[in-house]
C-alpha cells in the first residue's frame, strides 16, 4: 500500500463546491484547498473492555482525541479554480447512514490537484504517495515568487534547520519540509536554481530564490515529510482479505478516518465514530479500483470477507449500539438493530463497489458478532461468529436450537438476496464458544 500514489477526490459532490479535495493515506486524513492544508489524525481512548470476549479488540465507550496540523498561504486567492489532474482508476463509495439519498457513489480520485492563479501568475499543485505531500508552486514568467508566504498556528514552532529544511514543531510531534528544489525547464533540460526557505516573522514563511531567467517559468518544489507525525491510527484495522479469479486483491477493515476532515459537514450527522471500509486493489497491486465505506453513527467494523465467482463482496462485522442508522436494504432479513452492546451485520456489495445487493443485520437481544464468512456457487453465505443472545435467530429443526453457554458460537446460511435465512444453528456447550472461520465444499458442507 506504501507504493501507491496519493489520491485526491472532490470533498462534496456539488458541483458548485469543488475547491477543496480530500486525501486519506493511512491512519489520517488530509484536505487541501487554495489556500491552506490541514492534516487530521484522530486516535481513540479504550474505557472498558468487549463483553463478547477478551480476544477481540475492545471498541465500545471510546472517547476520540483530535490532532491537527496546518498550514496556510497568507493572501491566497481562496476563490481560485480547483481541477484534478491524472485521472485515477479507484473509485469511492460512502454508505453512511440508512438515508440513501445521502450516500455518495463513484466519487472520482486524481494523482494530483491544481489550484490556478492562487497568486498572481501563480498556479499550486499538490501531489505525492503514501508517506509525503509535494506541493509544486509554478510561477509564470515575470510573476514573483516573494508573494508566496506559508503561516502556521500560533502552537506550532517554526525553524529552519541548518540543512536548511523547514521544521515544524507542535505537541504530537515534528513535520519536516526538506529544503525547495527550485528549477526552470530550458531548452529541454532541467536547470537547477538555488533557493530556500525563510522566516519573515514568527510563523511566516517564504522563499528566497537566487537570479533566475524571469523570462521563462520557474517550480518551487517543497517536500512535506509527515509520516513521523502522523504514523496511523490504531482505529485504522484491515482485519481480512480475499483474492478472485483474476487475483484482484480485496481488503476489509474498519477506519476512522472516512470522513475525519467533514464530520458533520459533508457527510452529515450521519457519520460514525469509525466504519467499515472494503477496498479492491488490481493484481498487479499498483492500482486501487475501488474503495467503498459503510457505517452508522457509531464504532462499526468488518472482520471478514469473502468473493463469488461474479466478484460481489461478502462482508461480515458488527456495530454497536449508537449504530442503529447502519445502512440496511429493503428486504433484507432485518433491517432494525437487535438489541446488547453490539449486533453482528452482513453485507454483500456489487462487482463495482457502489452500490448495496443486500445489508442485513444478525443478531439477537444481547452481543453478537459475525466474524467469519464462505459464499458458494450460488452466491449463498455462510456466516459464524459469537453470540449471548437467547433470542438468536435459528431455524425450524436446526442442529442446536438454543443457546447452551454464556457465549455460543452459531452457523448461519444466508440466501443470495439476503432475505431469508436457509439454516441457522447454535453450536456450542456450556462454557464460552465462538467461531472465527467457516469454509464450504463443492456440495456445501460447511466446516
Amino acid at each position: 500500500m506504501s507504493q501507491l500514489p496519493l489520491s485526491f477526490e472532490p470533498a462534496t459532490s456539488s458541483s458548485g463546491n469543488r475547491r477543496k479535495f480530500i486525501s486519506r493515506p493511512g491512519g489520517y486524513a488530509l484536505t487541501v484547498s487554495a489556500a491552506e492544508a490541514v492534516f487530521v489524525i484522530e486516535t481513540a481512548k479504550p474505557k472498558r473492555s468487549d463483553r463478547l470476549s477478551s480476544r477481540v479488540p475492545a471498541v465500545h465507550g471510546r472517547s476520540l482525541q483530535q490532532r491537527q496540523l496546518r498550514f496556510r498561504l497568507l493572501g491566497a486567492n481562496s476563490n481560485a479554480s480547483a481541477n484534478g489532474i491524472g485521472p485515477l482508476p479507484e473509485r469511492r463509495n460512502y454508505f453512511i447512514g440508512n438515508d440513501p439519498r445521502k450516500w455518495r457513489t463513484d466519487v472520482p480520485t486524481f494523482r494530483a490537484v491544481r489550484y490556478e492563479k492562487i497568486y498572481p501568475g501563480i498556479d499550486l499543485v499538490y501531489y505525492g504517495s503514501q508517506q509525503q505531500l509535494e506541493y509544486d508552486f509554478e510561477i509564470a514568467p515575470k510573476a514573483d515568487p516573494r508573494t508566496i508566504r506559508l503561516t502556521f498556528d500560533r502552537r506550532v514552532t517554526v525553524q529552519i534547520s541548518d540543512s536548511g529544511d523547514l521544521v515544524l514543531r507542535a505537541s504530537a510531534g515534528e513535520v519536516r519540509q526538506q529544503k525547495p528544489v527550485v528549477f526552470q525547464e530550458i531548452d529541454g533540460s532541467r536547470r537547477l536554481i538555488e533557493g530556500r526557505f525563510v522566516l519573515r516573522g514568527k510563523r511566516q514563511v517564504g522563499f528566497d530564490i537566487a537570479a533566475y531567467d524571469r523570462a521563462k517559468p520557474l517550480v518551487i518544489d517543497p517536500t512535506l515529510i509527515f509520516s513521523t507525525y502522523f504514523g496511523g491510527s490504531g482505529d485504522d484495522l484491515g482485519s481480512s482479505i480475499a483474492v478472485d479469479s483474476s487475483n484482484n486483491i480485496y481488503l476489509a477493515g474498519t477506519t476512522s478516518s472516512a470522513d475525519l476532515p467533514l464530520r458533520g459537514a459533508a457527510f452529515g450527522a450521519n457519520a460514525g465514530l469509525a466504519d467499515m471500509f472494503v477496498t479492491k486493489i488490481d493484481a498487479t497491486g499498483t492500482n486501487v479500483i475501488y474503495s467503498t465505506y459503510v457505517g452508522g453513527a457509531g464504532l462499526d467494523r468488518a472482520d471478514g470477507i469473502a468473493i463469488d465467482n461474479g466478484g460481489n463482496a461478502y462482508v461480515v462485522g458488527r456495530v454497536d449500539s449508537s449504530s442503529i442508522n447502519f445502512p440496511t436494504t429493503p428486504g433484507a432479513f432485518a433491517t432494525s438493530y437487535r438489541g446488547g452492546d453490539f449486533d453482528g451485520v452482513v453485507l454483500k456489495l456489487n462487482p463495482q463497489g457502489n452500490a448495496l445487493v443486500y445489508s442485513t443485520y444478525l443478531g439477537g437481544e444481547e452481543n453478537d458478532s459475525t466474524e467469519g464468512i464462505a459464499v458458494d456457487a450460488n452466491g449463498n453465505a455462510y456466516v459464524t461468529g459469537g453470540t449471548k443472545s437467547i433470542g438468536f435467530p435459528t431455524t425450524v429443526n436446526a442442529y442446536q436450537g438454543t443457546r447452551a453457554g454464556d457465549t455460543d458460537a452459531f452457523l448461519t446460511k444466508i440466501n443470495s438476496t439476503g432475505s431469508a435465512l436457509l439454516y441457522s444453528t447454535y453450536l456450542g456447550g456450556s462454557g464460552t464458544d465462538r467461531g472465527s472461520g467457516v469454509a464450504i465444499d463443492a456440495k456445501g458442507n460447511a466446516y
